[in-house]
């Protein structure tokens, strides 16, 4: 993300295109969102702050989507503070939210919607790999789903966040660790003040840090795994063999339920990109026969937090 711009508010920094103020809606709509991620609070909150009507429904028991597991992540724990921020904005504007309760089409066209959005969030992306059923995602590590091995070789295809901190995660946990990713340095993308410290924790820990490798497949050899990956530079090929590998590629969207709800609704799911930049309603017609549909955040494609939110205050301050 650039230095510039705020994790948490996206105004900051684009305050001529993205105002800092929320008007209030000319005419109160009901506004239905699947998912409590920070795309979807923050879709909530800024619809509610116009004065609209809002549901949430959130499928776990708990609000904050993958920023809850970034906050787990030892020296980063403090991120959480982003989405109880949103959550308790939610609690103050009075939006019904509604936990443990998955979004299905017929649940949600019951509450008579004017908008719908879909925050649905994204799944760890895997399936590029030849061999990825061999390999455990960052999630997994994150939320202790899976057990640690002895020796385990992770690969960061993105070079922010969520690998750095599965990195110290595996060492913290007694792993010798290699840290293999396709950038020249470790965490690279994770913020000019972030990856310093990233860098000096793996240093301490005794990270393994290997440059500039694409990972191509990764395949059982005996009781262990060989990771076969090519050298972006040169093309040269190596092999590691190592306990257990953890790959880091972002998501993938789930976005099932905006698909069964397109054909109900009056704009088939389409952003106007223009008018989204603008600050101008999506929807001119009048009047719009159905609701309102939108996707945001990972349920469009692999965004961080900053993304997410920004999907969302861009679309629902002119709903």
């Amino acid at each position: 993300m650039d230095h510039r711009y705020c994790i948490h508010n996206p105004s900051t920094g684009r305050e001529k295109s993205l105002p800092h103020e929320t008007a209030a809606a000319p005419a109160r709509k009901r506004v239905v969102v699947a998912g409590g991620g920070p795309a979807g609070l923050e879709a909530a909150r800024i619809s509610a702050s116009r004065g609209h009507e809002v549901v949430l429904f959130e499928a776990t028991g708990g609000l904050g989507g993958q920023v809850a597991l970034a906050a787990s992540a030892g020296w980063r724990r403090e991120i959480g503070g982003v989405t109880d921020w949103l959550a308790r904005e939610l609690e103050h504007l009075g939006v019904d939210v509604r936990l443990s309760t998955k979004a299905d089409r017929d649940a949600v066209v019951a509450l008579r919607p004017d908008v719908v959005i879909v925050a649905t969030g994204g799944l760890p992306d895997l399936e590029w790999l030849d061999g990825h059923e061999h390999c455990d995602n960052v999630w997994d590590i994150l939320a202790s789903r899976v057990p640690v091995a002895d020796h385990v070789l992770i690969y960061d295809e993105l070079g922010d966040h969520a690998g750095a901190s599965c990195a110290e995660v595996l060492a913290d946990r007694g792993a010798d660790v290699e840290l293999a990713f396709r950038g020249h340095h470790a965490a690279e993308r994770s913020g000019y003040c972030n990856y310093p410290v990233y860098l000096q924790h793996f240093y301490n820990k005794g990270v393994t840090l290997t440059p500039d490798l694409r990972l191509q497949k990764v395949e059982r050899d005996g009781a262990r795994l060989r990771a076969v990956f090519a050298n972006e530079l040169t093309g040269k090929i190596e092999e590691r063999r190592t306990d257990q590998v953890v790959v880091e590629r972002g998501t993938v969207p789930v976005d099932d339920l905006f698909e069964k709800l397109r054909a109900a609704s009056c704009n088939d799911g389409a952003v106007d990109l223009q008018r989204l930049l603008a600050g101008q309603p999506q929807v001119t017609d009048d009047p719009c026969d159905g609701f309102e549909l939108y996707k945001v955040g990972d349920a469009v494609s692999s965004r961080d937090i900053h993304c997410a939110i920004l999907d969302s205050r861009r679309l629902c301050r002119a709903l």
